[in-house]
């Protein structure tokens, strides 16, 4: 929820002039607009304490939500059928065909990624600090990085269907000619629902205010983008937030054909005519909307 989101601190200056020398770079609290002392820059994109909720939209399997993590059909129906029709009767020409639907499980070693996840583990990212600068009196909290899975989460499905005729040709040979095609929906794909926007960089209101260059206020490479993303994500308190969704589909069309001797089922020769039609789709997911404050 937005209302439990925490504070960050942002990028301060304790001679409040832009570019700031690296020496004076703090960090600002935005809670009391208080600048704090050196070697604070390191706190810049991480958690003000006794802000919000470091937990924030986090459940555990079984508190609040499915005991799987995540909800999907226990049956579903799938049904196939196939045909074949020997047209002359003498088989000497022969149709065949069939369609079928079919459906898959999410692959369970997805699932064991939630082990890192707060409050039992914490992937953090610290920026422009060192090792021997980190205190007990800073007290870092970074914001942390999160796996996570599409809650209703609908099962994999496969539509696979083929047609194709046999038919006799001189020399006691058969000709094979197929057609066979597939499309899968619902198949699993990780997106960073916390990435920043292509483009964010680029807006003067999210330049960091104390090395943005007042000739080139759209300068990529001083803005929170490119210095502190943590600063702009739209989940605030959250790094990079992977998520499985059953977001992609694939389409699949071959044609095959082949000839071989009808008498002892050796393949003569095979003429190769496939096409393939991949695809991959991604919809836009709520938490994909740009950086924090973006409509």
């Amino acid at each position: 929820m937005a209302s439990k989101a925490p504070v960050l601190y942002k990028a301060g200056c304790s001679l409040n002039v832009s570019p700031c020398p690296a020496a004076s770079r703090v960090a600002l609290n935005p809670v009391n607009n208080q600048l704090l002392g050196i070697n604070s820059a390191q706190l810049v994109g991480t958690r003000v304490p006794g802000t919000g909720d470091a937990l924030n939209g986090l459940f555990a399997a079984g508190q609040g939500i499915d005991d799987r993590l995540y909800k999907t059909p226990t049956l579903k129906f799938s049904p196939r059928t196939g045909v074949a029709w020997d047209l002359r009767g003498n088989q000497t020409m022969v149709v065949r065909g069939g369609v079928g639907v079919f459906y898959d499980r999410t692959n369970i070693s997805s699932m064991y990624d939630s082990v890192k996840n707060p409050p039992f583990s914490q992937q953090t990212t610290m920026r422009y600090g060192l090792l021997k600068d980190l205190s007990a009196s800073l007290a870092p909290s970074p914001a942390s990085g999160l796996w996570a899975i599409q809650y209703d989460y609908p099962m994999p499905i496969s539509t696979q269907w083929n047609a194709g005729a046999q038919m006799t040709v001189p020399l006691s040979m058969v000709l094979d000619v197929a057609y066979t095609g597939q499309h899968s929906e619902n198949g699993s794909q990780t997106v960073n629902i916390n990435s920043i926007d292509l483009g964010t960089a680029y807006l003067p209101q999210y330049q960091n205010p104390i090395a943005v260059v007042a000739a080139n206020p759209t300068d990529p490479n001083t803005s929170y983008a490119s210095t502190n993303p943590d600063v702009i994500r739209f989940y605030q308190g959250y790094g990079a937030i992977s998520m499985r969704q059953p977001i992609l589909h694939r389409t699949y069309h071959s044609i095959q054909r082949a000839v071989f001797d009808a008498h002892n089922n050796d393949f003569i020769v095979v003429m190769p005519g496939i096409y393939t039609e991949p695809h991959s789709r991604q919809q836009r997911t709520r938490g994909a909307r740009g950086p924090a404050g973006a409509p």
